[in-house]
């Protein structure tokens, strides 16, 4: 009795279009809108019921919200090519190619940074007690990355110094 009594799915409640546009929040030419694609339903007299009419337009608003962020978005991409485009055409991006002649020269560096610390732990992990390993082995990883931070700060430089080279060649 309880579930019947507070049930709104079994009553049927028909306002009219004034009353529909205040629940949505959207005005009366866009309930009249969507009355005239069918999406919402007027009965003879004008009023709509309302449970129905809430959901098929839930459910179409829905797939309006869905189509208007995929334009949007596309927007939002078409507008980050355009500034994108127009800083390499301003020449804010580094060449390709210094980029990679960096990360070589980095690759080098890092895998020499690496094998120095393979072979010092085990050169030395052969003299420690064992009981000592962990603490050594601690400390040697430490110091490898101190250099690769050092390292990481040299690339940097690096890139600096090349772009106000190429800066001054073009100037």
């Amino acid at each position: 009795a309880i579930k019947d009594k507070y049930s709104n799915k079994d009553k049927q409640v028909f306002i009219d279009r004034e009353t529909f546009a205040r629940i949505l929040g959207v005005t009366e030419k866009t309930i009249q809108n969507y009355a005239n694609k069918k999406i919402l339903i007027a009965e003879t007299d004008g009023t709509y019921d309302l449970i129905p009419n809430f959901e098929r337009y839930n459910k179409e608003n829905s797939e309006y919200n869905k189509i208007l962020k995929v334009k949007r978005e596309r927007e939002e991409v078409k507008k980050e090519r355009e500034l994108l485009q127009l800083d390499i055409d301003e020449g804010k991006y580094i060449p390709l190619e210094l980029y990679e002649m960096i990360l070589k020269e980095n690759i080098v560096a890092f895998r020499q940074e690496l094998l120095r610390t393979a072979t010092t732990l085990s050169v030395n992990l052969k003299t420690e007690p064992q009981s000592q390993w962990k603490k050594y082995i601690q400390n040697i990883l430490n110091g490898t990355l101190e250099n690769l931070s050092k390292l990481s700060e040299e690339v940097e430089g690096k890139i600096n110094e090349k772009i106000e080279s190429l800066e001054r060649t073009e100037a």
